[in-house]
Parts: C-alpha cells; structure tokens; sequence
C-alpha cells in the first residue's frame, strides 16, 4: 500500500509545503478496492471511456456520503463518476505522481474543477476516483449531433476555465496544472 506523503514538492521551484492534518484529509477519501471493482462492474471494457500512457479511465456509478456545506451529516447518495486506474506496471516516478495528485486533489475544490471523490490503493492497482463529465470540450465542439458552440458560449467557458486557474494559482504554494482538458 502506497503511502501518501505529508509534503508536497511545488513544481516550479521545488519548494516544499508541509500540510498539518493532510493525513486525515486523505484518509476521508479512502475507499476499498471491491467497492470500485463493483462500481466499474469488474472493470468491464463497456465501463471503459479513455486511456493515458499510464492509466486506463472507466465509468461507474457508486454510493458514497460526501460531506457538503449545507448538511451537517453526509448522506448516501448515487455519484456518476470516472474511475482512473493507474497501470499495475507503472514505474515508480508515476507512482510517486499518484501520491502527488491525491495530496492536490484533496486539498482543491472550485465549481469549474471535477470533484474528487476517492481513492484506493489497496488492490492490485491504484485507483483515483473523479467526478464524471458526459461529454468532453473537445468532443462538444466537433460534435455533428448537437447544434455547434457559439461564441458566446464559448467565451464563458474560457472565463471558468481562467477562474479555475486562478483559484490554483492562488493556493500557497501555487499549483501549476500542466494538463487542462
């Protein structure tokens, strides 16, 4: 089981930051490997909606108490979501950047971010689970089925896209993104 470090190293100067209660943090976003297996139904290639270099992305649907701002007790609730399961030969720099983005993940919330859910590293493979989008921005906009962007549009969504931004650039230290879809 891959331990999720207490520091994280920025990336443009090598700075560190030491998070206090970073630990606790993490451990609220734990989940089991079955439960992720059973919400991807075995990690079925129907379920499967994209690959990387190290990681394969499936769509599931599971059960999960995420606490929210207007209830002071979470309840269960049905999350459509996208499974990230890192490759089982990844080399250790790709492990050490799973590590990296759960540490970034469970820190960062903005509505123009995906949502982080969970992850586990307790099975066979290590898994991050992120809120799921329907359809792409690169899809949307090539899309023949649904009427084309306007500029209108288009402009808003590159105003969320600069407020996400600025709401990372703004954490202390600043996280530099690096792969923005």
């Amino acid at each position: 089981q891959t331990s999720i470090p207490q520091t994280t190293q920025r990336a443009t100067t090598g700075a560190t930051t030491s998070g206090a209660g970073q630990h606790d943090a993490h451990q609220q976003h734990v989940l089991a490997f079955a439960e992720i297996r059973r919400a991807t139904n075995n990690f079925d290639a129907a379920c499967r909606i994209g690959d990387g270099g190290s990681c394969v992305v499936y769509k599931g649907a599971l059960t999960l108490a995420l606490p929210t701002p207007a209830t002071a007790a979470p309840t269960p609730q049905q999350y459509e979501c996208a499974v990230k399961v890192l490759s089982s030969e990844a080399d250790e720099w790709v492990s050490s950047q799973f590590a990296a983005e759960v540490d970034v993940l469970t820190r960062v919330q903005h509505p123009n971010l995906v949502s982080f859910y969970a992850y586990s590293t307790g099975g066979p493979q290590k898994c991050l689970v992120l809120e799921r989008m329907d359809i792409s921005l690169d899809q949307r906009l090539v899309t023949k089925v649904n009427p084309p962007l306007g500029w209108q549009q288009r402009a808003q969504i590159a105003l969320a896209v600069c407020r996400a931004l600025k709401c990372l650039h703004s954490m202390d230290p600043p996280m530099i993104h690096r792969d923005i879809k």
